[in-house]
């Protein structure tokens, strides 16, 4: 009997071992599952960030570059997709010529997303 009682007292410490183990690998994992959501989550929002940060940097770019084929042909305010470029143009006349000074900016909905100046001298003297 007594056998039976301290057969019966091992095999229930077993069991309660076991399952100790299993609900403490089981929050392991659950822990682990919730680091990499977030990590996967962070890496989708940077991701994002960085495609519009990109798609910012070539409109002002072309921006840029048609102010410096001709900075009377630019366009105060353009919009692509959710981002608006803005572009205020100076002026200063110089003895030679005029001075050209180009503020772009692009911007989303909320925020200023990218920003570049850029300046122009046009030659008044024929050449």
């Amino acid at each position: 009997m007594e056998r039976r009682a301290a057969h019966t007292k091992a095999t229930s410490f077993s069991h309660a071992a076991f399952t100790v183990e299993a609900i403490i690998l089981l929050v392991f994992l659950v822990g682990a599952l919730a680091v990499f959501t977030q990590l996967f989550a962070h890496a989708t929002t940077t991701s994002q960030q960085a495609a519009q940060l990109e798609q910012a940097v070539v409109l002002a770019t072309d921006t840029a570059e048609q102010f410096s084929a001709d900075p009377t042909s630019v366009a105060a305010k353009t919009t692509h997709d959710d981002l608006t470029v803005t572009c205020s143009v100076t002026q200063t006349q110089e003895t030679g010529g005029t001075l050209y000074n180009a503020n772009i900016v692009v911007s989303s909905s909320d925020s200023q997303v990218y920003s570049i100046s850029t300046a122009r001298y046009v030659s008044g003297v024929e050449r």
